[in-house]
């Protein structure tokens, strides 16, 4: 009788420990689908181009690149993984940071937000242009590109977060669409030689850290 009670008991402690173990794992989960990374996510390389993507439940987010020595880089709109076709609406943090090589970047339009540090330091990066479906444009997103010349800000954008164009030190001109509601502190830092910026009217510029030696012009 004894026995039987005693392994009764190890029963109902395993079931306690196994019921803690998988709320503990449920709140890890939580906080990876904030973070737009579900249990059932998964990075993988796709094709040639060695892009990886993160998967949830309809949609996939541009993790990175196996070769940060890439030169090109097209992203689909759409992405096949295990027979089910994902939506690529993000690119994620520090996706392509660090691609020094980098000098060609396509974005379709599926995208809807630019990540955290992005693009950082992308130094022979020379243009993009941000389609017309991204609505955040993610702090640092660009920061340190210095070779960034033009850039193509739609009319879909709303924020354009801290230190976003830091150090964009060949940037000359900008245009900020009505779209924007907010630009937040340092977006424009160090942009050494930008002469122009188009800004709507109403539109706080306070913390934008434009140059003194840049023209505002509002429209």
């Amino acid at each position: 009788m004894q026995k039987i009670m005693f392994t009764l008991f190890v029963l109902l402690l395993s079931g306690i420990a196994f019921a803690q173990y998988n709320v503990v794992k449920v709140g890890k989960d939580r906080e990876r689908t904030e973070n737009g990374r579900t249990d059932e996510s998964a990075a993988v390389p796709v094709n040639e181009t060695g892009l990886r993507f993160l998967y949830s439940a309809s949609t996939a987010t541009v993790e990175g690149v196996e070769n940060k020595d890439v030169q090109e880089v097209i992203i689909p709109s759409k992405i096949l993984y295990n027979g089910k076709e994902y939506d690529v609406t993000k690119i994620a943090v520090e996706a392509f940071a660090g691609c020094t090589s980098l000098t060609s970047f396509v974005i379709p339009n599926s995208v809807i937000k630019i990540g955290w540090s992005a693009f950082r330091d992308c130094t022979s990066l020379t243009s993009i242009e941000i389609p017309n479906s991204v609505t955040i444009i993610g702090e640092y997103a660009f920061s340190g590109c210095a070779s960034l010349t033009d850039i193509v800000i739609p009319n879909s954008v709303t924020d354009i977060e801290r230190y976003a164009f830091r150090g964009c030190s060949s940037l000359t001109n900008i245009v900020i669409p009505n779209s924007v509601t907010s630009i937040e502190w340092f977006a424009f830092r160090d942009c050494t030689n930008l002469r122009t910026a188009r800004v709507p009217k109403g539109l706080d510029i306070s913390n934008a850290a434009f140059p003194e030696t840049c023209r505002i012009e509002y429209y």
